[in-house]
């Protein structure tokens, strides 16, 4: 097997395309991205894993240049963007929302990584009818017979008859399959 040892030209050449490096304000904290392309041509939005940031698809930016207004971000708390004083799915979903419109892009497409594909998953169902399409890597959709959902305390529900931070959850549609996930807390 041979070894690479050094990038190859295509990589280089990729990473050396001219393109915006700056800062959008949203919701209070300076969000990194970096932007290549023609304003006029396709928008797409990139996103990556969780603990990593918009570098990590800086090439992607470059071999698409031609074709696109190609887009990657840093979530806050990532990267070069600022940290928050909390952080829920929400927060990154308009991380995202926050660059799509400070880049004044109409109906871009979603990429999202791993973590990413999550919170683009979550940006699509907000924003959908804004969006062209939505694109899932290295990330898995379960079917929703395989959701679990929490149905109650089982102290609440009399299954259990100490407090408890116990509580039911059931999976599918119907909660067919119900488990009990049970940790007793003193008090």
């Amino acid at each position: 097997m041979d070894v690479i040892t050094k990038e190859p030209e295509w990589f280089k050449e990729a990473l050396a395309r001219d393109h915006r490096d700056d800062f959008i304000d949203v919701d209070g904290a300076k969000i990194h991205f970096m932007e290549w392309g023609d304003k006029t041509n396709p928008p797409v939005v990139m996103v990556h894993g969780n603990h990593a940031h918009a570098h990590w698809f800086k090439f992607i930016g470059g071999l698409l240049a031609d074709k696109y207004h190609f887009a990657v971000m840093s979530f806050s708390g990532m990267g070069k963007s600022d940290w928050r004083p909390k952080y829920d799915k929400m927060t990154f979903v308009e991380d995202i929302w926050g660059v799509v419109n400070g880049l004044n892009m109409k109906n871009p497409t979603i990429v999202g990584h791993s973590f990413g594909g999550m919170v683009s998953l979550a940006t699509a169902e907000k924003y959908s009818e804004d969006m062209s399409s939505l694109i899932l890597v290295d990330f898995v959709v379960r079917k929703p017979e395989n959701h679990w959902v929490r149905l109650g305390s089982c102290f609440h529900m009399g299954v259990c008859s100490v407090k408890s931070n116990c509580y039911l959850l059931g999976r599918g549609a119907a909660q067919v399959t119900i488990s009990r996930i049970c940790t007793m807390s003193s008090g």
